[in-house]
């Protein structure tokens, strides 16, 4: 577990399991499958217990809260441990910026995301060759980058 903010219900498939334990060992592909997991809300997670806990239309908001913050938290490390799929995504959301009303979870911030992009093309990254000279991804098709 990256730090104590959620608690994973014990529940998970086994494969789910061995892909945390993957990437708390530093497996920069286990990190991004597992951002991803959490993006595709694949991963049931609870917020720790608060007092707010108790109305649902805000356990609803830091369960979503808790999700978000982990995949990107995953996300990151996954990029930084130089995953080229990992940096491609995260330089798209960083592009675009990372909306889920009514929270922003990453601010749009294109020159980082360039950065981020240029990091995937280096590694042989297509896609982010691709977005780096201005043509449509297929994960963005419609993808305005500056």
């Amino acid at each position: 577990m990256s730090d104590s903010r959620i608690s994973h219900e014990l529940s998970h498939p086994s494969y789910i399991r061995e892909l945390i334990e993957k990437a708390e060992r530093d497996d920069p592909e286990a990190m991004y499958e597992l951002a991803f997991q959490y993006f595709g809300n694949r991963i049931r997670v609870q917020p720790k217990k608060t007092w707010l806990s108790f109305w649902a239309s805000v356990r609803d908001e830091q369960h979503r809260d808790a999700i978000y913050e982990e995949a990107i938290y995953w996300l990151y490390r996954s990029a930084a441990f130089g995953c080229s799929d990992a940096q491609f995504r995260l330089g798209l959301f960083l592009v675009n910026g990372l909306l889920s009303s009514p929270r922003n979870y990453i601010e749009r911030n294109p020159a980082e995301g360039r950065r981020y992009l240029t990091l995937a093309a280096d590694a042989g990254h297509a896609e982010a060759k691709d977005a780096l000279e201005g043509r449509p991804t297929f994960t963005f098709p419609n993808m305005g980058l500056w």
